[in-house]
């Protein structure tokens, strides 16, 4: 599969469409047109982009490690470890209700 420029991408659809093409065809060719344009000016290099905002958050990290605030970095939570009930206990909700 090739990879072409825009003007050959738009030869080889309307040779495939032909010399006389039906309107789904002329509609088709329009999307195409649109679709292209699109392509060559929405042109985003997302590998830089990606690379920026890994650097972003691992720098948020590190400055948040590194000057004291590790306690906002909580470790996953063990649910084999968690003592704490689900949902709490009937009898003591009503119990505290009448106090």
């Amino acid at each position: 599969m090739a990879i072409l420029s825009y003007d050959d991408a738009i030869t080889r659809v309307r040779k495939f469409i032909g010399d006389t093409p039906d309107g789904d065809a002329v509609e088709f060719l329009a999307d195409m047109v649109d679709t292209l344009n699109d392509m060559n000016h929405g042109d985003v290099d997302f590998r830089k982009k990606y690379e920026e905002n890994d650097a972003a958050w691992r720098k948020i990290y590190a400055e948040r490690f590194l000057h004291g605030d590790a306690a906002a970095i909580k470790p996953p939570h063990d649910d084999a470890n968690d003592t704490t009930p689900d949902e709490p206990n009937p009898d003591e909700i009503i119990a505290n209700l009448f106090k």
